[in-house]
């Protein structure tokens, strides 16, 4: 066996440790980068541009560009809330570029008239069985949190599994 190899069985612990110490901080670094900011996503006539911006102390105001100096005002009316990679609750603002003023939305204002059926026509709707599958229920599907679970569980099975090719017995 070549050296290189003999130092790989018999460090084969810390590499995986290394390896691990690495997947948790880039975890952690997702985790933390964000905390306290709001998403801010600047409309222009060519696209839109996205930033995190922490907001001013006092709250309601966003630095966006120093020089010059660009500093828009929000209230509670110009949040969305939405999530973001990991499934976490984020707070988003849509702003028009060069506006003093982040956009309000008006969601209380919106009413929704329900349509009036009769009982036949519920009959001949329920027996749609085209008009159920397209207007069914759809299955929710889990948080990505599950999904980053799963993968971790997967990667510690197969360094397990890897592990044991190795000799290395652990009871």
């Amino acid at each position: 066996m070549s050296e290189v190899e003999v130092f790989v069985q018999q460090n084969i612990l810390l590499i995986y440790g290394v390896f691990f110490a690495i997947l948790f901080l880039v975890l952690v670094w997702e985790l933390v980068k964000n905390r306290g900011k709001i998403k801010v996503r600047i409309k222009t006539p060519t696209g839109e541009t996205v930033k995190w911006i922490k907001p001013e102390p006092e709250g309601n105001r966003l630095n966006i560009e120093k020089k010059p100096k660009w500093s828009p005002t929000f209230t509670n009316a110009s949040i969305i809330w939405g999530k973001d990679k990991l499934g976490r609750t984020i707070r988003i603002i849509d702003i028009i570029y060069g506006s003093p003023k982040a956009i309000e939305y008006d969601f209380k204002g919106k009413t929704i008239e329900q349509p009036l059926l009769t009982r036949k026509d519920a009959y001949e709707i329920n027996r749609l069985d085209a008009f159920k599958l397209r207007y069914g229920k759809m299955p929710k599907f889990p948080t990505p949190t599950i999904f980053w679970v799963l993968l971790l569980l997967n990667i510690g099975t197969l360094i397990l599994m890897i592990l044991n090719m190795q000799g290395v017995r652990i009871r």
